[in-house]
């Protein structure tokens, strides 16, 4: 009898030693330019006690600060600025606290958001979500403008149009962002300097010869 209730014991310590606080962040996986970003921040509290934690987010570059508007911890690493949000929060026993913030990135391309921090300020444990990665895409309108090409706005920029980005392939199209293409056929026209180096080459010959029969004709 004493075995079972030693196995028991046992069994119910793994179970409480299984349980940890889990951090989920939250948020779309693409959106268009000037679309607002919301994330979500998810800390669940697994025991029958509240808990008391400090969050900090890092933010990405390139973005603008919606809600809030304003960061609340700036660091510099190697001359580099950091931005990040910080909370400090109660989370109830058994329960899912959720923290939001708004963000809007400034270009086309991907982004990615760092891991959460949470501290529990308890006994200084550390507990990190996973990091996110969001695609920002173009506002289609019949129009490859500037930043945006053929990988970030293809509805805009098909394969062909000059967006600095070579799609290398076959498919009859001539792509004059690439050096040479096989659609083309040729070798992309080339720059002014290659245009006019024949010119110069010629030139330099021809004085070289005037040079020599003019030295052949003084000896004569």
């Amino acid at each position: 009898m004493k075995i079972v209730f030693l196995i028991i014991f046992l069994l119910l310590v793994g179970l409480a030693s299984a349980q940890q606080i889990l951090v989920i962040k939250e948020t779309k996986n693409e959106i268009q330019l000037d679309d607002i970003l919301e994330i979500k921040i998810n800390i669940n509290n697994p025991y029958n006690k509240d808990l008391k934690v400090e969050v900090l987010e890092a933010l990405p570059k390139g973005v603008t600060l919606i809600d809030p508007s304003k960061p609340d911890k700036i660091e510099f690493h190697d001359a580099l600025e950091e931005s990040f949000f910080r909370w400090e929060v109660n989370i109830p026993a058994n329960k899912i606290t959720t923290l939001k913030y708004k963000i809007k990135p400034n270009n086309l391309g991907e982004y990615t958001l760092p891991k959460t921090k949470v501290t529990s300020l308890a006994n200084n444990e550390v507990y990190l979500s996973d990091p996110l990665t969001i695609n920002v895409l173009c506002n289609p309108n019949n129009i490859c403008e500037e930043n945006e090409n053929s990988l970030n706005c293809a509805a805009d920029c098909s394969t062909g149009l000059k967006d600095g980005i070579c799609d290398y392939k076959a498919d009859d199209k001539c792509d004059l962002d690439c050096d040479y293409d096989p659609d083309c056929g040729k070798v992309r026209e080339p720059n002014i300097i290659d245009k006019y180096l024949v010119f110069y080459l010629i030139g330099i010959a021809l004085i070289l010869i005037f040079l020599f029969l003019l030295r052949k004709a003084r000896k004569s």
